[in-house]
Protein backbone atom coordinates (compact mmCIF):
# COMPACT_ATOMS: atom_id res chain seq x y z
CA UNK A 1 0.00 0.00 0.00
CA UNK A 2 1.16 3.32 -1.14
CA UNK A 3 -0.03 6.98 0.82
CA UNK A 4 -0.45 10.04 -1.66
CA UNK A 5 -0.74 13.37 -0.50
CA UNK A 6 -3.66 15.27 -2.33
CA UNK A 7 -4.44 18.82 -1.76
CA UNK A 8 -8.06 19.42 -2.56
CA UNK A 9 -9.21 21.93 -5.40
CA UNK A 10 -11.38 22.07 -8.36
CA UNK A 11 -9.32 19.07 -10.09
CA UNK A 12 -9.42 16.77 -6.98
CA UNK A 13 -11.07 14.30 -8.78
CA UNK A 14 -9.20 14.09 -12.06
CA UNK A 15 -6.20 13.91 -9.71
CA UNK A 16 -7.83 10.76 -7.59
CA UNK A 17 -8.32 9.11 -10.99
CA UNK A 18 -5.08 9.90 -12.47
CA UNK A 19 -3.13 8.95 -9.63
CA UNK A 20 -6.05 5.47 -9.43
CA UNK A 21 -6.82 6.43 -5.65
CA UNK A 22 -8.54 3.39 -3.93
CA UNK A 23 -9.48 4.65 -0.27
CA UNK A 24 -9.33 8.18 1.01
CA UNK A 25 -8.24 9.20 4.23
CA UNK A 26 -10.18 12.47 4.31
CA UNK A 27 -8.16 15.40 6.84
CA UNK A 28 -9.82 18.46 5.66
CA UNK A 29 -11.37 20.85 7.68
CA UNK A 30 -14.36 23.14 6.90
CA UNK A 31 -16.88 23.30 4.13
CA UNK A 32 -16.20 21.20 1.00
CA UNK A 33 -14.71 18.93 3.34
CA UNK A 34 -16.39 18.20 6.47
CA UNK A 35 -20.02 19.20 4.98
CA UNK A 36 -20.92 16.41 2.88
CA UNK A 37 -19.52 17.86 -0.46
CA UNK A 38 -16.20 15.81 -0.56
CA UNK A 39 -17.92 13.15 0.81
CA UNK A 40 -20.99 13.25 -2.24
CA UNK A 41 -17.96 13.45 -4.80
CA UNK A 42 -16.56 10.02 -3.45
CA UNK A 43 -19.70 8.53 -3.01
CA UNK A 44 -20.42 9.21 -7.17
CA UNK A 45 -16.75 8.19 -7.92
CA UNK A 46 -16.82 4.79 -5.90
CA UNK A 47 -14.16 5.46 -3.94
CA UNK A 48 -14.21 4.75 -0.13
CA UNK A 49 -13.39 7.54 2.69
CA UNK A 50 -13.03 7.56 6.01
CA UNK A 51 -15.39 9.63 8.62
CA UNK A 52 -19.13 9.99 8.23
CA UNK A 53 -21.48 10.03 4.99
CA UNK A 54 -23.14 12.67 3.10
CA UNK A 55 -26.34 13.43 5.26
CA UNK A 56 -24.69 12.71 8.35
CA UNK A 57 -21.66 15.53 7.21
CA UNK A 58 -23.91 18.07 6.33
CA UNK A 59 -26.23 18.14 9.14
CA UNK A 60 -23.21 18.10 11.97
CA UNK A 61 -21.93 21.06 9.88
CA UNK A 62 -24.95 23.28 9.72
CA UNK A 63 -25.46 24.30 13.51
CA UNK A 64 -29.52 25.56 13.37
CA UNK A 65 -29.96 21.93 11.52
CA UNK A 66 -27.64 19.92 14.21
CA UNK A 67 -29.49 22.14 17.07
CA UNK A 68 -32.88 21.35 15.64
CA UNK A 69 -32.33 17.92 15.98
CA UNK A 70 -30.45 17.96 19.48
CA UNK A 71 -33.55 19.50 20.66
CA UNK A 72 -36.07 17.08 18.98
CA UNK A 73 -34.41 14.81 20.82
CA UNK A 74 -34.10 16.08 24.51
CA UNK A 75 -30.47 17.07 24.39
CA UNK A 76 -29.35 20.71 25.77
CA UNK A 77 -28.46 22.99 23.38
CA UNK A 78 -28.44 26.60 24.32
CA UNK A 79 -31.29 28.70 23.28
CA UNK A 80 -30.83 30.42 19.31
CA UNK A 81 -31.54 32.02 16.45
CA UNK A 82 -30.46 31.41 12.83
CA UNK A 83 -30.63 34.88 10.87
CA UNK A 84 -30.18 35.70 6.76
CA UNK A 85 -29.30 39.26 6.12
CA UNK A 86 -32.77 40.25 5.49
CA UNK A 87 -33.69 39.20 9.35
CA UNK A 88 -30.60 40.33 10.90
CA UNK A 89 -31.72 43.94 10.10
CA UNK A 90 -34.70 43.47 12.02
CA UNK A 91 -33.64 41.46 14.94
CA UNK A 92 -31.62 42.41 18.43
CA UNK A 93 -31.29 40.00 20.99
CA UNK A 94 -33.51 40.91 24.11
CA UNK A 95 -30.39 40.43 26.25
CA UNK A 96 -26.19 40.24 26.10
CA UNK A 97 -23.73 38.35 26.22
CA UNK A 98 -24.74 36.00 23.34
CA UNK A 99 -22.59 34.08 20.80
CA UNK A 100 -22.59 35.28 17.43
CA UNK A 101 -21.05 32.38 14.72
CA UNK A 102 -21.90 31.32 10.86
CA UNK A 103 -24.00 28.35 10.85
CA UNK A 104 -21.70 26.29 8.66
CA UNK A 105 -18.56 27.04 9.67
CA UNK A 106 -16.03 24.79 11.60
CA UNK A 107 -12.49 25.95 13.58
CA UNK A 108 -14.36 28.83 15.35
CA UNK A 109 -14.03 31.17 12.59
CA UNK A 110 -16.07 34.48 12.69
CA UNK A 111 -17.23 33.26 16.20
CA UNK A 112 -17.69 36.28 18.55
CA UNK A 113 -18.51 36.59 22.00
CA UNK A 114 -21.22 40.01 22.14
CA UNK A 115 -21.32 40.85 25.86
CA UNK A 116 -22.98 44.29 24.89
CA UNK A 117 -25.30 45.80 22.15
CA UNK A 118 -22.76 48.11 20.92
CA UNK A 119 -20.29 44.87 19.69
CA UNK A 120 -23.78 43.02 17.88
CA UNK A 121 -23.43 44.69 14.36
CA UNK A 122 -19.58 44.27 14.12
CA UNK A 123 -19.93 40.44 15.36
CA UNK A 124 -23.03 39.77 12.30
CA UNK A 125 -20.38 41.26 10.28
CA UNK A 126 -18.09 39.14 10.30
CA UNK A 127 -20.37 35.90 10.48
CA UNK A 128 -21.84 36.84 7.59
CA UNK A 129 -18.60 37.69 5.77
CA UNK A 130 -18.11 33.71 6.34
CA UNK A 131 -21.68 32.33 5.74
CA UNK A 132 -25.03 33.23 4.22
CA UNK A 133 -26.80 32.30 7.76
CA UNK A 134 -25.68 33.45 11.21
CA UNK A 135 -26.64 31.89 14.36
CA UNK A 136 -27.46 33.90 17.65
CA UNK A 137 -27.50 32.18 21.03
CA UNK A 138 -27.21 32.73 24.13
CA UNK A 139 -23.90 32.77 25.98
CA UNK A 140 -23.27 30.01 28.90
CA UNK A 141 -19.92 30.41 30.75
CA UNK A 142 -18.50 27.21 31.98
CA UNK A 143 -15.64 24.76 30.88
CA UNK A 144 -14.45 23.51 27.86
CA UNK A 145 -14.77 19.71 27.77
CA UNK A 146 -14.63 17.74 24.75
CA UNK A 147 -15.07 13.52 24.13
CA UNK A 148 -14.05 11.93 20.91
CA UNK A 149 -16.21 9.15 19.54
CA UNK A 150 -13.95 6.64 17.88
CA UNK A 151 -15.34 3.42 16.80
CA UNK A 152 -18.89 3.89 18.34
CA UNK A 153 -16.75 4.32 22.06
CA UNK A 154 -16.15 7.31 23.66
CA UNK A 155 -12.23 8.06 24.53
CA UNK A 156 -11.38 10.06 27.87
CA UNK A 157 -13.19 13.73 28.36
CA UNK A 158 -10.17 16.25 27.64
CA UNK A 159 -10.59 20.00 28.95
CA UNK A 160 -9.51 22.77 27.28
CA UNK A 161 -8.10 25.83 28.56
CA UNK A 162 -7.67 28.65 25.96
CA UNK A 163 -5.42 31.64 27.00
CA UNK A 164 -7.49 33.44 24.99
CA UNK A 165 -11.38 34.35 26.11
CA UNK A 166 -12.69 31.47 24.29
CA UNK A 167 -11.28 28.52 22.41
CA UNK A 168 -11.27 30.79 19.13
CA UNK A 169 -9.30 29.94 16.04
CA UNK A 170 -5.79 30.90 17.44
CA UNK A 171 -6.43 29.16 20.26
CA UNK A 172 -6.89 26.09 18.86
CA UNK A 173 -4.00 25.94 16.32
CA UNK A 174 -1.16 28.38 17.45
CA UNK A 175 1.23 26.16 19.91
CA UNK A 176 1.33 27.32 23.45
CA UNK A 177 -2.33 29.38 23.46
CA UNK A 178 -4.55 26.52 25.14
CA UNK A 179 -3.58 24.00 27.34
CA UNK A 180 -5.33 20.04 27.27
CA UNK A 181 -6.19 18.17 30.04
CA UNK A 182 -6.70 14.27 30.70
CA UNK A 183 -8.50 13.62 32.09
CA UNK A 184 -10.14 16.77 33.37
CA UNK A 185 -8.75 17.50 37.00
CA UNK A 186 -12.05 19.16 38.35
CA UNK A 187 -14.77 16.85 39.33
CA UNK A 188 -17.60 20.03 39.31
CA UNK A 189 -20.94 17.99 38.21
CA UNK A 190 -19.00 16.30 35.05
CA UNK A 191 -17.42 13.14 34.23
CA UNK A 192 -13.56 12.93 35.17
CA UNK A 193 -12.35 10.89 32.59
CA UNK A 194 -12.28 7.48 35.00
CA UNK A 195 -14.52 4.86 34.04
CA UNK A 196 -16.15 5.53 30.69
CA UNK A 197 -19.05 8.73 30.21
CA UNK A 198 -22.84 8.18 29.39
CA UNK A 199 -23.39 6.40 26.06
CA UNK A 200 -23.92 9.57 23.50
CA UNK A 201 -27.26 9.88 22.38
CA UNK A 202 -25.47 11.93 18.95
CA UNK A 203 -22.51 11.15 17.23
CA UNK A 204 -21.01 14.52 17.13
CA UNK A 205 -21.24 14.35 20.93
CA UNK A 206 -19.68 16.43 23.58
CA UNK A 207 -20.07 17.78 27.00
CA UNK A 208 -19.33 21.04 25.83
CA UNK A 209 -20.61 24.36 28.30
CA UNK A 210 -18.26 26.82 26.11
CA UNK A 211 -19.10 29.87 23.87
CA UNK A 212 -17.36 28.76 21.11
CA UNK A 213 -19.12 25.13 21.10
CA UNK A 214 -19.25 24.26 17.36
CA UNK A 215 -20.28 21.95 17.28
CA UNK A 216 -24.63 26.32 14.87
CA UNK A 217 -33.77 31.09 7.21
CA UNK A 218 -34.59 31.89 10.63
CA UNK A 219 -34.96 30.27 13.98
CA UNK A 220 -38.36 31.88 15.17
CA UNK A 221 -40.03 29.11 14.86
CA UNK A 222 -37.29 26.76 16.77
CA UNK A 223 -38.34 25.04 20.32
CA UNK A 224 -34.67 26.43 21.55
CA UNK A 225 -35.69 29.80 19.79
CA UNK A 226 -33.67 33.08 21.34
CA UNK A 227 -36.80 35.37 21.49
Amino acid sequence: MRALLIDAGLETALELRRKKIGFVYNTLHGPWGEDGTVQGMLEMMGIPYTGCGVLTSALAMDKDFSKRIFASRGIPTPPWRTLDRASARRYTPPRFPVVVKPSRQGSALGVSVVKAKARYAPALKAAFALDTAALVESFVPGTEITVAILGGKPLPAIEIVPQNEFYDFESKYKPGMSRHIIPRASTRGCWTGRGQPPAPRSRRWAAKRSPGSTSSSTGAGNRGSLR
